[in-house]
């Protein structure tokens, strides 16, 4: 049986990928290698080829397109109550200039 070695990866702080990210993306996606991104010296995300989210997806139990959807009605809703806080906020203020007049 032939196990394909795990694949290359460089482990980077934020700041350097912010700076790199058009490097970083093109040596990803040419190599089919990670880049694990840290943030205070924690690891906190990794960027892989798109080809291996499938085999995340197996691990998630879950499609992409499902995740992508769950994602966007997440986003939606938070979004939502943002929009709320602002105008409650708005009427909280208009309420106190009526106040004192």
């Amino acid at each position: 049986m032939h196990l394909d070695p795990l694949p290359q990866f460089k482990k980077v702080s934020l700041t350097t990928f912010r700076t790199r990210a058009n490097a970083y993306v093109e040596w990803i996606d040419r190599m089919g290698t990670h880049v694990w991104i840290t943030k205070h010296r924690r690891l906190v995300a990794g960027v892989v080829p798109f080809y291996q989210l499938r085999a995340m997806e197996r691990l998630m139990g879950k499609d992409i397109t499902d995740h992508e959807r769950d994602i966007d009605a997440k986003r939606r809703r938070v979004m939502w109550a943002a929009y709320d806080h602002q105008i409650e906020m708005l009427m909280r203020e208009q309420e106190l200039r009526t106040r004192k007049k």
